[in-house]
C-alpha cells in the first residue's frame, strides 16, 4: 500500500490534510507501519511516474482519480460528491465509484473485483480516450483562456 497525498498541510493547517488522514489510517491498520508514504507529486506527470507502478489506485479525491486513470490504472473511487461518480460515469465506469458511506467491507470487496477483472485496465484507457476525442476540439480554447498558445 502506498499513500500518495494531494492535499496536504503546508503554511496554513488544514482539516482535510491528506497526509494526516493517511497516518491516521495507517495506524488503524496491521500492515500500516510497512506502508510506503510519498509526498505529495509537484505534477500530473511526476503522479504519472507514481501510479505506473501501481495495480491499483484507491482515490478519494476526483484529482486521484482523474490522474489515476489519465496514467492508465484502475480506480476504485470512493466518491465524497457528485463529480466523482459523474467523472467515472462519463468513462464508462460508474461501478468504481462507492459512495463515501461504503463500509471496509465493501471497498474491500471493490478492489478485489477490480483486481481480478481483465478488462479493466482496457476499458479505462478506451473511456479516457473516448473523453479526449470528446474534448479535443475545446483544447486549443482552454490553452488561450490559459495564456498558453497564440491568441487570437
Amino acid at each position: 500500500i502506498e499513500l500518495i497525498p494531494f492535499r496536504t498541510r503546508d503554511s496554513r493547517p488544514r482539516p482535510d490534510d491528506d497526509a494526516r488522514a493517511g497516518e491516521a489510517l495507517a495506524g488503524r491498520a496491521a500492515s500500516g507501519v510497512d506502508w510506503v508514504r510519498h509526498p505529495r507529486p509537484a505534477t500530473a506527470t511526476a503522479f504519472a511516474g507514481l501510479a505506473a507502478g501501481l495495480d491499483l489506485i484507491i482515490a478519494v479525491r476526483l484529482h486521484g482519480a482523474v490522474l489515476g486513470t489519465g496514467a492508465g490504472r484502475p480506480v476504485v473511487a470512493i466518491a465524497y460528491d457528485a463529480k466523482t461518480t459523474g467523472f467515472l460515469a462519463d468513462l464508462g465506469l460508474a461501478d468504481q465509484a462507492l459512495r463515501l458511506q461504503a463500509t471496509a467491507d465493501e471497498i474491500e470487496a471493490a478492489a478485489r473485483r477490480t483486481l481480478a477483472d481483465p478488462t479493466i485496465a482496457d476499458r479505462t484507457r478506451a473511456g479516457v480516450t473516448a473523453m479526449r476525442e470528446q474534448t479535443r476540439h475545446i483544447e486549443p480554447l482552454l490553452a488561450r483562456l490559459a495564456g498558453v498558445g497564440p491568441r487570437g
